[in-house]
């Protein structure tokens, strides 16, 4: 009578050896991946950095003015506010000096 691999205890013993380097690969490329995930956390990834030296600024909005959006592209940090009649401002920051670049006043086509 033929046997079959189930009752054969080298094969199962290889099928549970094969079975647990795979678990174990798993968990360890998991830990590495948290790992490094943790890691660019707490050095703040990319945008922290940008910001890392950013002195204080006091940006001089017009009376009645609100900010409506605010974006930043490589070193530069925009601010665009708006007054009451909806003429709007976009102010642009150096992110690294902290530098009030310059403003740009938006205005309908005549």
């Amino acid at each position: 009578m033929q046997r079959d691999w189930t009752q054969n205890g080298v094969g199962l013993k290889l099928l549970v050896g094969v079975m647990t380097v795979l678990l174990v690969a798993g968990l360890v490329l998991l830990v590495v991946g948290l790992a490094r995930t943790a890691g660019d956390m707490a050095r703040g990834g990319e945008a922290a950095t940008a910001l890392a030296g950013f002195p204080d600024v006091v940006l001089q909005l017009p009376a009645g003015a609100r900010v409506v959006e605010t974006s930043a592209a490589g070193r530069l940090y925009y601010v665009r506010a708006e007054d009451d009649a909806g003429r709007g401002v976009v102010f642009v920051v150096d992110t690294e000096t902290g530098r009030l670049v310059g403003r740009i006043r938006l205005a309908p086509a005549p």
